[in-house]
Order: structure tokens, then C-alpha cells, then sequence
């Protein structure tokens, strides 16, 4: 899954790494701590523009009284019947500088903070909705873990690259089935554990990143 990640590129790094056209905010601060139902910034396209804005992370689902739902799994967006029309025309990109993960040790679980090895951006696969107060929210598609985390968690964030991204983010393409699937092995993501400080939402600053003490 995905519970927590971190964006603490500029918001001109960001346009200029997804192409965005458009921005719908001015300015972003840097956050080492992103979790659910906080605000995250999302790239979103019609088919001609892609606009950079803002959205709540979490879907509420179509069930009344159901949490919201931070993760949506790729194996069943195309069944599930609170993803299956949003896969299709309502896809979005989500831009991370890393994420989080616990692993379950005979001392308790341990947070790593995970990233790409060469500090590039990373573009989550997501998804949007219109909520029925009229707000506006998204959530991250989840897949199987790469060979990059192998031994920390069986579950990472879809991200995309290259020509991924613009075919996830085309409403003209409704089947994208084939970009559903765990990232080939390889030596794009990197970590290391840290401090269990980032275990509480509140807890928001460079801090974070530093590797955990033995």
C-alpha cells in the first residue's frame, strides 16, 4: 500500500518534469509527510492541457459511513464499481519526491523512506473523483512490490515514466490495462530505515529523512 510520502521539489520542478501547462495553485511548501486527507497536488489532463492543482487524498466510497480510500488496488480497477469508470476517464498523476513503507521486524515495525536513486521525480498513478459535497479528491494506485522491495513490503505505489505517463494520463484511452503492472526489476528505487517520528502525521520536517541511528 501506500499510506505516507513526501514532495519537497519546487512547484516549478514539478511543471517542468510532468510538462504542465497549466498550474491551479501558486506556490507549494516543501512536505516530508503527506498523509491521508491532506491536500496533495495532482496532474490532471483533458486531452489537449494538463493542469498541476490541488485534490484530497482519499475517495469516499459509494457505501455511506465507509472510510476513505487512500489505495486503489490495479489488479480490480477495471470491476471494482468504485474505480471501474474512474480508470477509465478519470486518471491523474501524483508527483513524489519518495514514500514510506513499515517493515514488520521482531522489534516492531520500522520506517524506510523510499526514492529513486537518481532523485528524480516520481509520478504515482491515481485516480479522481467529484465528491458528492462537490470537493474533489484522488487516490493512489497500488501494485505488487518491484524486486527494489523485495523484503520490505509485498505492496508499493504504481509509478510511471516516459511514455507511461502520457498514456495514463489520455481520457481518450480507456483501456490502460497494460501499464497495470509491478515495475520490472531493477535499480530505480533506493532506501534506508529512519526514525519512527514519522509514525505521527503532525511530525513534518527534514528531520524525517535522516537515516535511523543503529
Amino acid at each position: 500500500m501506500c499510506g505516507r510520502f513526501t514532495l519537497t521539489a519546487t512547484l516549478d520542478e514539478v511543471k517542468q518534469a510532468l510538462e504542465a501547462d497549466i498550474l491551479k495553485t501558486e506556490q507549494i511548501d516543501p512536505n516530508y509527510n503527506i498523509a491521508p486527507s491532506m491536500e496533495v497536488l495532482v496532474l490532471i489532463s483533458d486531452g489537449s492541457r494538463k493542469r498541476l492543482g490541488s485534490l484530497t487524498w482519499g475517495f469516499t466510497p459509494l457505501w455511506i459511513g465507509g472510510k476513505r480510500l487512500i489505495n486503489a488496488r490495479a489488479e480490480s480497477l477495471y470491476s471494482k464499481p468504485t474505480f471501474k469508470k474512474a480508470v477509465k476517464t478519470r486518471r491523474c498523476l501524483i508527483p513524489a519526491t519518495g514514500f514510506y513503507e513499515w517493515k514488520n521486524t521482531e522489534d516492531g515495525k520500522k520506517p524506510y523512506f523510499i526514492y529513486h536513486k537518481s532523485n528524480e521525480l516520481l509520478a504515482f498513478a491515481g485516480l479522481w473523483q467529484k465528491e458528492v459535497d462537490d470537493s474533489w479528491s484522488c487516490t493512489i494506485v497500488t501494485t505488487e512490490a518491484s524486486k527494489d522491495m523485495e523484503g520490505l513490503h509485498h505492496r508499493m505505489p504504481l509509478f510511471l515514466e516516459g511514455e507511461a505517463r502520457k498514456e495514463w494520463l489520455d481520457p481518450q484511452q480507456e483501456d490502460v490495462r497494460h501499464l497495470l503492472v509491478p515495475p520490472p526489476p531493477s535499480d530505480r528505487l533506493t532506501m534506508y530505515p529512519i526514525s519512527t517520528r514519522v509514525n505521527r502525521p503532525r511530525e513534518n520536517d527534514a528531520d524525517l529523512l535522516k537515516p535511523a541511528a543503529d
